[in-house]
């Protein structure tokens, strides 16, 4: 369950986005054949997990800055989503396979460009790499090898990771709740996840103390698309 000053700086965050991103994903959805079709209803698969973007919240509801968009969306246009939950990889083979119309958001890689048709970047987030205490940042990302790194299954940083250091160190997991399990347990000692949704995850479990990261040097910088299935 969130806490008060967690769920704030969620609310904030998407009214702040909100205001002034909106505009971008109802112009690209109005242009998009899907639009034109005149469809009363679409369904779209999010991420149980990726706080605070898109996920499931106390309540059992979708929630965050993403599907907020997608929310106004419907409420402009008069077609109802059907939001579909799933874990990270399995909103990937939802997408793929056809049985979704649309991806809440996701980032652009070119095997997802071959299912996917990316629309607008909606925002943009940081991604860094989390290390306990005891590990000191490393001079080089191949050091990175040394270790195992928990990442959700399929997510954009596992690819990113397998191709700078040894595959095998990237390990990954269906969702936030088992690398959390893992972290606690001891068994890892480092993860990668996009920034905020990394600080989120170490703050609610008790474990932001315990680790670090180089503010000044996130993995990568990336946007957040839009996503419709050709």
């Amino acid at each position: 369950m969130q806490e008060p000053g967690e769920e704030r700086a969620i609310t904030t965050a998407v009214a702040w986005y909100a205001g002034w991103l909106f505009p971008l994903l109802l112009a690209f959805l109005h242009a998009n054949p899907l639009h034109a079709a005149s469809p009363e209803r679409i369904s779209v698969a999010y991420s149980i997990d990726s706080i605070p973007f898109q996920y499931t919240d106390e309540n059992g509801e979708p929630n965050g800055i993403i599907i907020d968009y997608w929310k106004l969306w419907s409420e402009k246009t008069g077609v109802a989503v059907d939001f579909v939950e799933a874990t990270w990889n399995t909103t990937l083979a939802l997408a793929r396979d056809g049985r979704v119309d649309a991806h809440a958001g996701l980032f652009f890689n070119e095997e997802r460009d071959r299912f996917l048709d990316y629309g607008v970047a909606l925002t943009k987030s940081d991604t860094h790499v989390f290390y306990h205490n005891s590990i000191g940042l490393p001079d080089d990302i191949k050091k990175l090898s040394a270790y195992r790194i928990g990442v959700l299954d399929k997510d954009f940083v596992e690819g990113y990771l397998k191709e700078r250091i040894t595959p095998d160190s990237v390990v990954g997991f269906p969702d936030y709740s088992e690398i959390i399990s893992r972290l606690q347990s001891g068994e890892l000692k480092i993860f990668a996840a996009d920034t905020p949704t990394g600080l989120f995850f170490l703050a609610r479990s008790g474990l932001l103390a315990k680790f670090h990261y180089d503010q000044s040097a996130p993995l990568y910088q990336n946007d957040w698309f839009v996503c419709l299935l050709y």
